[in-house]
């Protein structure tokens, strides 16, 4: 998947671990997501299928992606469903996703 800043960049999304891609999780899911993990490690330690309980750690993880363009410095959200949302800094400066 490519993304278009509106700067006119492209920003590439199309493997794993890049520097310009981040995910976020609202803080009012944070504690939850902990939650969540508490409750899938208890629950393996008792026997449960480790597969099945991955499957619902991401299932529960509700996070957002986020992409920062490296030309202007804009951060792009996604923003279902499939829009894509950019907030511009005031100034360019060093990066914030490295």
């Amino acid at each position: 998947m490519k993304l278009r800043c509106p700067c006119g960049a492209m920003i590439p999304d199309v493997t794993d671990a890049v520097p310009h891609k981040a995910h976020v999780i609202a803080d009012k899911r944070w504690w939850r997501f902990w939650d969540d993990i508490d409750a899938a490690l208890e629950a393996a330690a008792q026997g449960a299928d480790p597969v099945q309980l991955s499957m619902q750690l991401r299932q529960g993880v509700a996070a957002r992606f986020l992409w920062e363009c490296r030309v202007c410095g804009r951060m792009l959200f996604d923003d279902p469903p499939e829009a894509v949302r950019s907030y511009q800094p005031e100034k360019v400066g060093p990066r914030v996703l490295k």
